[in-house]
């Protein structure tokens, strides 16, 4: 596993990223944690620049594989903020390995229900297309992103996605089956750590509602409603976020 550092001293803070782009997505708001903590922001199996994935993950096996990673670094208590895909690791990091895990954020938390499994998994976890002797399949992977943040104005922003996208291993897209067929709206009750879920108004709005209800007592909901694109999170709005999170890891 690829894992990049920043900053030093307090408990170890771990970002895990969403699908396909991978941890340079931090990079909005990770100094602005680093100033006071260490971050650790590992590119998750399969993504980035970690190695391949040479079978199907489940997100099970994505948190054990970060488990193994901090044990090798010496890390032995940490804590956890995850976005979109990252905050099901989170969630599965902090139930199974809880001793592990002082405090969890989530920048979005979903239930699907089996009718958005299937018709999610149709949409998504599909392969890249074959690539082309004129490069005309790159446009694929351009459209894809631009379509996710139309109103970026930063094309560099944009072009960095698309080579995080290209670097994928060839199974990447079983990634969003692993989070469709997450047993979400049964984990999250078992949430033991101190629960920050900054509720993103973008295209899972529907399905972040379902999981409130179902979010340990103790769990604390901060709403985002000027978040509508999830891409835009950090890149946009990381100003607004991060001190939402600082507040909570220093609590």
């Amino acid at each position: 596993m690829h894992v990049r550092f920043l900053g030093g001293g307090g408990v170890p803070v771990v970002l895990l990223h969403s699908q396909v782009v991978a941890g340079q997505l931090w990079d909005p708001i990770a100094v602005g944690l680093a100033r006071e903590r260490l971050v650790v922001v590992p590119d998750r199996i399969g993504f980035g620049y970690s190695d391949a994935a040479t079978r199907r993950f489940s997100f099970a096996d994505y948190a054990d594989a970060t488990a193994d990673a901090l044990d090798v670094l010496g890390i032995e208590f940490c804590d956890l903020i995850g976005f979109h895909s990252g905050s099901i690791e989170a969630i599965e990091f902090a139930t199974a390995h809880s001793a592990r895990v002082r405090r969890v954020a989530a920048l979005l938390l979903a239930v699907f229900t089996e009718s958005e499994v299937r018709e999610l998994g149709a949409f998504h976890a599909t392969p890249a297309p074959t690539p082309q002797a004129d490069g005309s399949h790159l446009g694929w992977y351009w459209n894809r992103w631009r379509d996710e943040y139309p109103e970026c104005e930063d094309a560099s922003i944009i072009h960095g996605w698309v080579v995080d996208h290209l670097v994928c291993g060839d199974r990447y897209h079983e990634t969003f089956l692993a989070a469709l067929e997450y047993p979400m709206a049964e984990k999250l009750p078992h949430v033991r750590q101190p629960l920050l879920l900054l509720a993103l108004h973008d295209a899972l709005l529907e399905q972040m509602r379902r999981a409130i209800p179902l979010l340990p007592s103790h769990a604390v909901v901060v709403d985002m409603p000027q978040i509508t694109s999830g891409m835009s999170t950090f890149a946009t709005y990381g100003a607004d976020v991060l001190p939402h999170l600082q507040n909570f890891l220093s609590d």
